[in-house]
C-alpha cells in the first residue's frame, strides 16, 4: 500500500510539473504574439504624431474659418463658445484619461492654446 501511495504521489507530482511547464509555454507564446501585434514605443509615437497632426489640421481649419469682427461682439462670443467646446472635444479625444473639468480649467488658463495644454498635461 505504501509503495502504491509513493508511486501515486510521484505520478501526481510529475503531472503537476508537466502542467506547470505547459502553462509557462502557453504564456510565453501569448506574450510573443502580443509583442508582435502590440504597441511598441515606435508605434505609440507614430500614433501620437498622427493624432496631433489631425488635431492641428482641424485647429488650423477652425482658426481660418473663424469670423472675427470688431463691430459684432455677439458673433465673437458665440464663436468663442463654439471654439471652446470644440477645443474641449479635441482635448478629450487626445487625452481621454483626463477628466473634462481639468481640460476646461486648462483651456481657460492657457486661453485655448491646445499645444500648451497638451505639453503641460503630458509632461
Amino acid at each position: 500500500v505504501r509503495q502504491q501511495q509513493a508511486e501515486k504521489y510521484r505520478r501526481e507530482k510529475f503531472a503537476r510539473l508537466e502542467k506547470s511547464h505547459q502553462d509557462q509555454n502557453t504564456q510565453l507564446r501569448s506574450t510573443d504574439d502580443d509583442g508582435a501585434t502590440g504597441w511598441t514605443d515606435q508605434t505609440r509615437e507614430a500614433d501620437r504624431r498622427e493624432t496631433m497632426d489631425r488635431f492641428l489640421n482641424r485647429f488650423t481649419q477652425q482658426y481660418d474659418n473663424m469670423n472675427i469682427s470688431s463691430d459684432n461682439n455677439e458673433n465673437r462670443s458665440t464663436n468663442n463658445n463654439v471654439t471652446n467646446s470644440e477645443n474641449l472635444a479635441i482635448l478629450h479625444e487626445m487625452l481621454p484619461h483626463i477628466d473634462d473639468e481639468t481640460l476646461q480649467y486648462h483651456l481657460e488658463i492657457y486661453n485655448g492654446n491646445i499645444d500648451a495644454i497638451v505639453h503641460e498635461l503630458l509632461n
